[in-house]
């Protein structure tokens, strides 16, 4: 008696992965090995991709209901001189320079750590030592804010950086901060990301995203 051997795999033969299919699909035939999926819970709102010259970074006008938290991420960004990287909210769409409170830690590849902590301040400290400038050295940074719209309490904001410094030659450095924002609880309209001084921002870019 003839045997005939029905192969499943065989060129121009489909499965219909939607019906015929029961089970875990394995990793090893491209799976994720995961009974259930879930969308990534971050989403896109805005890119700024930075030009020479820019004095300051804005996401304004950007906060909804949708979101309580959004996360914003900058990649390879290049100041023109060295400078510390500073935040600022800004509430209907101005910038609030006063009653901040901020704390930052940072250690470097030459073996020092440094801190920064103080109250009533004009603005959130990202780092406490200056970012070495140049092409060649280039800084990311992440940070979190909390509830941008609530009326009821202290805007926070909670992230880490990493890069060059200038306190040391060719040394990198990496740290985080945690700042907030002491004046009212006011809903805010967005953030500014800018320099501890007049150098300006000539590449890279930075995206806010708002979290699910």
């Amino acid at each position: 008696m003839a045997i005939t051997r029905l192969n499943t795999n065989a060129v121009g033969t489909s499965v219909d992965l939607t019906s015929n299919v029961t089970g875990t699909l394995p990793t090893g035939n491209g799976g994720t090995g995961a009974t259930s999926f879930n969308p990534a819970s971050f989403v896109k709102i805005s890119k700024s991709t930075i030009s020479s010259g820019t004095a300051q970074i804005d996401f304004n006008g950007l906060f909804s209901s949708t979101y309580d938290k959004y996360f914003v991420y900058a990649n390879d960004v290049e100041i023109s001189a060295n400078a510390g990287l500073y935040l600022y909210v800004l509430i209907g769409g101005s910038e609030i320079s006063s009653t901040y409170s901020t704390s930052a830690q940072a250690y470097d590849a030459g073996g020092n750590s440094r801190s920064y902590g103080s109250t009533n301040l004009s603005r959130i400290v990202m780092n406490s030592n200056a970012n070495r400038s140049g092409t060649t050295y280039t800084h990311s940074f992440q940070f979190y804010i909390s509830n941008p719209l609530a009326t009821d309490q202290h805007k926070t904001i909670n992230g880490i950086y990493g890069g060059w410094t200038d306190q040391a030659a060719d040394t990198t450095q990496v740290g985080n901060f945690s700042g907030a924002y002491r004046g009212a609880t006011t809903a805010l309209s967005g953030i500014r990301i800018a320099t501890s001084n007049s150098a300006t921002f000539d590449s890279g870019d930075v995206t806010l995203y708002g979290v699910l």
